[in-house]
C-alpha cells in the first residue's frame, strides 16, 4: 500500500513537473519575442496615463512600427463589472480601430500582445476604454488609458 502511495505521488509530482516545464517554456518565447522586439529598428515606446478618477492607472507600449506587432503593459486597472472587458484602440487620424480586448489579473495588471497592426507608422495614440464583453467595433465606454506620441 505504501509503495502504491508512493507511485501515485510520483506520478502526480511528475504531472506538476511538466506543467511547470510548459510555462517556462511559454515564458521563454514570450522573452524571446520581446528582446527580438527591443533590437528592433523601428522599435517605439508609448506610455500609457490614467484619465479622471483612474489616474493610479499607467502603462507602456512597446511596438515595431515597420512590422505592426508589440506588447502592451498596463498596472492599477480596476477590476472589470460583470459583463464587461477592457478593449484597447488604436488611433489613426482620429479613426479607432480595435486592438483587442482584455482582463486584468487580481493586482490589476495586464500584458497584451499586438499583432499584425495596419500602418503601423502612422499610430497616434493608444487607448483603454471599458466595454461590454467579447468588445465593439468603436468605443462608447469610459476611457481608463492614453497615451500619444510626442511629435
Amino acid at each position: 500500500a505504501s509503495l502504491a502511495a508512493g507511485i501515485v505521488i510520483v506520478l502526480l509530482r511528475m504531472g506538476s513537473l511538466s506543467k511547470d516545464i510548459e510555462v517556462l517554456q511559454t515564458n521563454l518565447l514570450e522573452m524571446e519575442d520581446v528582446t527580438s522586439l527591443l533590437s528592433s529598428p523601428g522599435m517605439e515606446f508609448m506610455d500609457l496615463r490614467g484619465i479622471g478618477p483612474n489616474e493610479r492607472a499607467f502603462g507602456k507600449v512597446v511596438y515595431d512600427k515597420d512590422k505592426g506587432n508589440g506588447f502592451v503593459y498596463m498596472y492599477q486597472l480596476p477590476q472589470t463589472p460583470e459583463g464587461m472587458q477592457y478593449q484597447i484602440w488604436v488611433m489613426w487620424d482620429g479613426v479607432p480601430t480595435s486592438a483587442g480586448t482584455f482582463s486584468v489579473e487580481d493586482n490589476g495588471s495586464a500584458v497584451l500582445t499586438l499583432t499584425g497592426l495596419p500602418d503601423p507608422a502612422k499610430i497616434a495614440s493608444f487607448d483603454v476604454t471599458l466595454e461590454p464583453e467579447g468588445g465593439l467595433t468603436s468605443p462608447t465606454g469610459m476611457m481608463y488609458l492614453t497615451g500619444s506620441e510626442v511629435p
